[in-house]
């Protein structure tokens, strides 16, 4: 197991699907409960008058929304599930008595016509119809993957891509002074960064670059990975950590070895890496943040390397295990300090860039001007800092740096004026 099963069954998938439909879904039940039922119920069976959709991939994860009569149960009874010929939907939702919401379930790699049906917890089921028939796909090199691209279209981004590697990996890195510094944490970023629109593939990636994944342990979804390279999730790390430490390709080995220190949430650098699953004990997802609030990952198959912002990343994965800062010792956290400012004036509508000058500068998250705080700033060195200076009203306000553990002391050296232009 090298990182995430980016599965067609994926939590992730079938939240997107759950929010692409939710409109659907809404205005149906409007329509449905103003309407009669298509086909009038049988006493201990539910009915099913029609389907949205009559096909779809056989790796799963189409919506699907059932309409009949019956779906609340009879005298109390419940839907237990929905059958896709012998197969369990993958999630249900059942919406009122005429609306199912499902899901379709993994089959095998075959076109196959089945019957839809809606099974009631004391056994009744719905009879087969002309309209319940759902026939299932096979998958294709042209089948759209989870991120809208189909293996052939990742096969050709990423041959327009290989070719930059050689350039990406001569270009410098910050100094490996043997234990982390936020310069490192900035190049492994930048090394990420580098791969922005390289395709996802998985076991994809090493410290070299991109290579061809496994067409093998990623089910039907993965069919193709080993027909063009890419990265997976925890190729992406490794190669953005590769000029200062040797990282497994295994996201939960990752976790325990890429360094000592574990940060929370409110104390990430650029190149911290976070850990997640899809639900379950094991590690199976890797990101690594970017700095001001954004992380960069290759999260699944139809899927480039791109920027997502945390709030995304764990409001969509089921769990989260923690961070990992690699080659730390331990905490490391000093509290920035301004010494001095290239200007003492600016006007309200702000927009100017002013130079910062102090100590433990090179860890900044974000600079505050009186109440209103930035991240458009720009360091250039553990001593210095550009700042973009926010917009703000006709007054002399302090100037102050945060970083993860602390806020650098007011001092009459770091004051603004704002002056009505």
């Amino acid at each position: 197991m090298f990182a995430r099963h980016a599965t067609r069954l994926s939590p992730v998938r079938v939240r997107r699907a759950r929010a692409v439909g939710a409109a659907v879904v809404a205005a149906l039940v409007v329509t449905l409960a103003a309407a009669p039922s298509a086909v009038a119920s049988t006493p201990g069976a539910p009915t099913i008058s029609r389907l949205s959709l009559h096909r779809g991939l056989t790796w799963g994860g189409d919506q699907v929304i059932i309409s009949g009569s019956g779906f609340d149960g009879i005298h109390g009874r419940r839907v237990a599930g929905v059958l896709f010929g012998r197969n369990k939907a993958a999630w249900i939702s059942v919406v009122n008595a005429t609306t199912i919401v499902a899901y379709t379930p993994q089959v095998r790699d075959r076109r196959a016509a089945v019957d839809l049906r809606v099974v009631l917890r004391d056994g009744a089921m719905s009879a087969r119809t002309r309209a319940d028939v759902f026939t299932f796909m096979p998958v294709t090199r042209y089948s759209p993957l989870n991120g809208g691209w189909s293996a052939a279209e990742s096969r050709r981004v990423a041959n327009s891509m290989i070719g930059r590697a050689k350039r990406v990996n001569a270009r410098p890195v910050a100094h490996n002074a043997g234990r982390w510094t936020p310069a490192m944490g900035r190049s492994a970023v930048k090394r990420a960064a580098a791969w922005l629109g390289m395709p996802y593939t998985w076991a994809g990636g090493n410290a070299a670059g991109p290579t061809y994944g496994s067409c093998y342990g990623d089910g039907l979804i993965g069919k193709f990975d080993c027909t063009f390279r890419g990265f997976d999730c925890s190729g992406l790390t490794l190669y953005a950590w590769a000029k200062y430490r040797h990282l497994d390709h295994y996201a939960a080995t990752q976790r325990r070895t890429a360094g000592r220190f574990h940060p929370s949430l409110s104390e990430l650098q650029p190149g911290d890496l976070l850990f997640f699953s899809g639900g379950g004990p094991v590690i199976s997802h890797v990101v690594m943040y970017a700095g001001r609030g954004k992380v960069i990952q290759a999260a699944m198959s139809g899927y480039p390397v791109r920027y997502n912002t945390l709030a995304e990343v764990l409001a969509g994965e089921p769990r989260y295990f923690g961070a990992t800062r690699p080659m730390s010792t331990g905490r490391q956290g000093a509290a920035p300090v301004i010494t001095s400012m290239s200007t003492s004036r600016s006007s309200t509508g702000g927009g100017s860039t002013i130079t910062l000058h102090g100590r433990h500068l090179d860890t900044t998250a974000r600079v505050v001007f009186g109440s209103t705080g930035t991240y458009r700033f720009t360091i250039r060195s553990a001593s210095t800092i550009t700042v973009r200076v926010p917009a703000h009203r006709a007054q002399t306000v302090g100037v102050q740096v945060v970083n993860a553990w602390a806020w650098s002391a007011p001092t009459a050296r770091a004051r603004l004026t704002y002056m009505q232009a």
